[in-house]
């Protein structure tokens, strides 16, 4: 039904106001296990995490789009068929490449006001991009009433990071914030997107770890991560026949030609992907059975293989992990997300968990704050999250 628009306060930006209003919200996560096997079609445990994105927005007449990032307190205006990146507003690529994806999916847009608010910090490893992109897909799907699956918004959002903003990211990040579910974990197959809901005893909850320490996949060395699996890949599909990617490779198989590869730093990175992927298999399976410290060891073990083999840790996010092992309640602890900055995420008896995030604090403070050997003058706050597991992206009009 049409609805008149009534006139609304140009201070608070936006010259009309139709009665519909669509609320959108859409999940950070954490990766319990499987670090950087989505794109290498393998296996993830992860999890939502109750930090959430919010879009809220009507539509307007004519083509215009405007989008208000409260955070940020900065705006963008532009023309929904004339959409360019622009580096003063880095982060409006990521609705822009939503509004992209879904023209080419044949979807007719027009114009609306926007305003975007986020709990998820940014360029921690919670995926703050995915979040962003799942709240405007729904923002949108909820604005203009396009008949869309959950699964191919997910699809959708991913290709919008691929090909507008330039980040070759896999596809568990947009999963998770599309598919999570209140109080479990999920276990999924990157190959074929099917997956498994687990779920996670009441007393233990989840504990995520703002290092203070920032990263950008653009800038980092994601990408040349993602290449160097692409020529572990090529290797292997020259020595073993079947292989379409790293998660088709066995344990056996890499340990007989593993020795062959020339290049040091392309064996290590197959062997990071190649046994992690076991290690989210084992816990899958653990996790199951109830078997939770057992799951605490091989966080351990994942967050070794990062740093050892992957190398995408760095001191601080070591030094947090190895602080948790020593901390009351501690069930397990790495990093999560794509590393070289961010959090860490931390398993935790759900009775010890403010003692706990307390205790990570403080001796991080102790460790990287002020003038100490290891800061240097840098400063080193940590900021800690006891956070609930919501479910996926959602949509509410008001």
């Amino acid at each position: 039904m049409n609805r008149a628009p009534t006139i609304k306060s140009v201070n608070q930006g936006w010259q009309l106001h139709y009665l519909i209003m669509i609320i959108a919200k859409a999940p950070g996560r954490v990766e319990i296990l499987g670090n950087h096997t989505d794109y290498n079609e393998g296996y993830v445990l992860l999890s939502t995490v109750s930090l959430q994105t919010t879009v809220t927005g009507e539509k307007r007449p004519g083509n215009k789009c405007s989008i208000y990032s409260r955070d940020l307190k900065d705006r963008v205006e532009f023309q929904v068929n004339s959409l360019q990146k622009d580096a003063d507003h880095v982060w409006a690529d990521y609705p822009k490449g939503v509004i992209q994806q879904l023209q080419r999916a044949g979807q007719g847009l027009g114009g609306f006001n926007a305003e975007i608010s986020s709990a998820i910090p940014f360029g921690v490893g919670l995926s703050s991009s995915a979040a962003l992109e799942l709240s405007f897909a729904f923002f949108l799907q909820g604005l203009f009433g396009f008949e869309i699956s959950r699964l191919e918004l997910v699809k959708l959002c991913r290709r919008a990071e691929n090909e507008f903003v330039g980040v070759g990211c896999g596809i568990l990040d947009q999963f998770s914030s599309g598919f999570g579910q209140k109080g479990a974990f999920l276990f999924l197959d990157c190959r074929d997107l099917s997956y498994e809901i687990i779920p996670l005893p009441a007393s233990v909850s989840l504990v995520v770890c703002d290092s203070g320490k920032r990263r950008s996949l653009i800038s980092s060395e994601y990408n040349q991560r993602r290449r160097e699996c692409r020529q572990a890949l090529e290797f292997f599909q020259a020595n073993i026949t079947g292989v379409t990617a790293l998660r088709d490779v066995t344990v056996a198989g890499f340990q007989r030609f593993a020795p062959q590869i020339p290049d040091g730093s392309i064996r290590k990175r197959a062997e990071h992907v190649i046994f992690e992927d076991e290690r989210v298999k084992a816990g899958r399976d653990l996790l199951k059975k109830g078997e939770l410290p057992e799951l605490g060891r091989l966080m351990r073990l994942s967050h070794q293989s990062s740093h050892d083999l992957f190398e995408n840790s760095i001191p601080e996010l070591d030094f947090l992990v190895e602080c948790a092992y020593s901390l009351p309640g501690v069930i397990g602890a790495k990093l999560s997300g794509a590393g070289w900055g961010g959090a860490t995420v931390n398993l935790v008896l759900t009775e010890k968990a403010d003692i706990f995030a307390q205790g990570l604090k403080d001796a991080y403070q102790q460790e990287f704050g002020g003038f100490t050997r290891r800061s240097l003058g840098a400063g080193g706050q940590a900021k800690t999250y006891i956070c609930s597991i919501p479910n996926g992206a959602a949509t509410t009009k008001r």
